[in-house]
């Protein structure tokens, strides 16, 4: 069955439009069947399901399949009511929606296009090819960080989860290539790294015995081999080097590391009113634990490439096979960091004086980071409910939730229109959340009620 409303609209975009063809091309082998699937599923459990399957296509493609894990354990998490937050909905299929979403304005928007572009400067060649590794983090990753927004005693086996990941176990896993063709050399080289892991000196993380929020934030923000990449140890410092170097006057930028990190620290201590239990919030952790875990990897490859190229072309860059990558550290720091900067502040709320002192923010602080506030904000339609506020007010949440069919969308003197067929009061609170995020919006996209 084909459904209507704006999954048809991005869905026709992606299928018949000449760019929208090609990205669909370029995101991988299968993108188009299970991106069809997904917009036309009417069942939780079948937008769910195929909202993984056609994530990881994505995801494989960009050498991040090993997150995929993660993903699905924030699904786990919010069907089993484990999330305290009141207000929960979905953010499995969300984080696929806000993907498509971002790529669908950015095809659609010339203007945002455009600033969004500058930010890359390859963008202007290859127009989306560039944005589209970048935009993985701040879309489809950006809500992995549930994970650790929890207290620990409540949620062990998620926490041991993401400790996993560093284990060697985990990376002789997924450092052998599906065909290797002398045993020895994988043991001399797999006996290489943990040599290198020792020299590393880090303890490594025991998220599952920090007790205290602070503590999480603690041991997600350091990042021991930071200096061998030059991009420093401290992760909040590393943000602070992403934002001032952006192609924009450094003067401008609204979020400075210090009040990231003050912010960050905030919540942790006082929740987001500042008056309340403390807990990490999930964008920030989301940033630390994905920069945490890709520049282990950037330094496990540049020490690698060091020692032998051919080690490095096998195992890193998996010469010959279907897939190849490349670890060339400007991945890391023009593409990456900037998207992890752009995670890290896609949650902040204006809730506390530190968050009031963040918002809202300008394109010019990061247009990556605008357009996933923008997105994320945007996506309201298709979620069900995980807080225990609209699971035990059901009539009120169903009478306010928007599905694809519900928005209708157009056009208009290069404006994007989304026209929401809900009384004028639902469709206000959705203009007046973004504007207490962004600056100028409306230049770019116009919402009314129909």
């Amino acid at each position: 069955m084909s459904r209507q409303g704006i999954n048809q609209v991005i869905l026709d975009w992606f299928k018949n439009d000449t760019l929208g063809q090609s990205v669909s091309q370029q995101i991988g082998p299968g993108f188009s069947t299970k991106l069809e699937l997904f917009l036309n599923s009417t069942t939780d459990a079948q937008r769910l399901v195929t909202a993984e399957e056609t994530s990881r296509i994505v995801l494989e493609r960009n050498d991040l399949d090993d997150l995929a894990e993660l993903r699905q354990e924030v699904r786990t998490l919010e069907l089993m009511r484990k999330i305290a937050y009141f207000f929960q909905t979905d953010h499995s299929a969300h984080s696929l929606y806000v993907y498509i979403l971002g790529i669908w304005l950015l095809g659609n928007s010339i203007e945002l296009d455009n600033i969004v572009s500058g930010f890359f400067p390859g963008v202007q060649k290859q127009r989306m090819r560039e944005i589209l590794f970048p935009w993985v983090y701040a879309s489809l990753l950006h809500d992995i960080g549930y994970i650790f927004s929890e207290p620990p005693e409540i949620l062990p086996s998620t926490r041991k989860l993401a400790e996993r990941f560093f284990q060697d176990a985990r990376l002789t896993a997924l450092l052998r290539p599906s065909a290797v063709h002398t045993t020895s050399d994988f043991l001399e080289f797999m006996k290489f790294i943990r040599e290198i892991k020792r020299d590393a000196g880090w303890q490594w993380p025991l998220y599952s015995e920090r007790k205290f929020p602070e503590d999480t934030l603690n041991s997600l923000r350091y990042l021991p081999w930071g200096r061998d990449l030059g991009i420093g140890v401290d992760a909040f410092e590393v943000f602070h080097d992403c934002n001032t170097a952006m192609p924009f006057p450094a003067a401008s930028a609204k979020v400075p590391v210090d009040m990231l990190e003050i912010y960050a620290y905030s919540v942790a201590q006082t929740g987001y009113d500042d008056h309340s239990e403390g807990q990490v919030d999930h964008a920030i952790a989301s940033s630390l634990f994905m920069l945490q875990w890709a520049s282990y990897w950037y330094w496990l490859a540049k020490k690698t490439e060091k020692r032998q190229q051919s080690w490095y072309d096998k195992y890193f860059c998996r010469i010959g096979e279907p897939r190849c990558f490349s670890y060339d550290i400007s991945n890391l720091t023009d593409d990456i960091i900037p998207a992890l900067y752009s995670v890290a502040c896609h949650n902040i709320l204006d809730h506390s004086a530190s968050g009031k002192a963040l918002l809202p923010l300008k394109i010019i602080d990061g247009p990556i980071l605008y357009l996933s506030i923008l997105c994320d904000e945007l996506q309201k339609w298709d979620r069900f409910p995980a807080g225990s506020k609209f699971i035990h007010n059901l009539s009120d949440f169903s009478h306010e939730s928007l599905i694809s069919e519900d928005i209708s969308v157009s056009i208009k003197a290069n404006i994007i229109e989304f026209e929401i067929n809900k009384p004028v009061e639902i469709v206000s609170k959705i203009i007046n959340s973004i504007d207490s995020k962004l600056v100028d919006w409306k230049k770019f996209i116009s919402i009314k009620p129909k």
